[in-house]
């Protein structure tokens, strides 16, 4: 058994200068980890078309590469800023791309983790449309499944997060995930 672990992290954030894009490039330090592989599949730099169902879209670099990266994956983070009370639209793009247009299932057995920041009431809007997504895609989302910044504006410095409560939540946040990851990457078949 392969015992490298596979996290896809996928940014929804898009805006310039976004608080939450800058979260998903710190979050990497924190997955470097012996045998884990952290993939940042940032929807700013790789924009998907909008989800049509068309074999042209389907055909897109983009999305064939969000693909490919999330057929090689054992576990996900998926990072959204909070819009109105929801997630990005970039993220649910994703999503949907994800979910529909291929016989494989890329959630199903899988660990799924939150992330985010600011929103009105810290994201918590954000985070309860992406665990609603996530159920219905039949992903399992681990116990501590969020790692939700309330202060974004003032809680990131240029290569971190600024206060130490943050950076120990961080840091629970991606060993708990990996080894979440590895306990369902080597007992799939028990997880049905």
């Amino acid at each position: 058994m392969n015992n490298k672990i596979k996290i896809l992290a996928i940014s929804g954030a898009v805006r310039e200068k976004s608080k939450t894009a800058k979260l998903s490039k710190i979050s990497r330090k924190y997955f470097d980890q012996p045998n884990v592989e952290y993939i940042l599949f940032d929807l700013q730099k790789n924009p998907l078309p909008i989800f049509d169902q068309t074999e042209k879209n389907l055909k897109s670099e983009n999305v064939q590469l969000l693909l490919r990266h999330a057929r090689k994956a054992d576990g996900y983070v998926l990072i959204s800023p909070e819009y109105h009370g929801s997630m990005s639209g970039a993220i649910k793009n994703a999503l949907d791309w994800m979910d529909y247009l291929d016989d494989i299932d890329y959630f199903n057995r899988k660990v799924v983790g939150i992330m985010g920041g600011g929103g009105s009431l810290g994201n918590s809007g954000a985070t309860i449309q992406l665990m609603m997504a996530i159920r219905a895609m039949h992903g399992w989302l681990m116990p501590d499944v969020v790692m939700n910044v309330q202060k974004i504006g003032t809680a990131l410095s240029e290569d971190d997060l600024v206060e130490e409560s943050y950076k120990l939540r961080m840091g629970a946040f991606a060993r708990n995930l990996v080894n979440y990851t590895k306990m369902f990457k080597g007992n799939r078949d028990v997880f049905n």
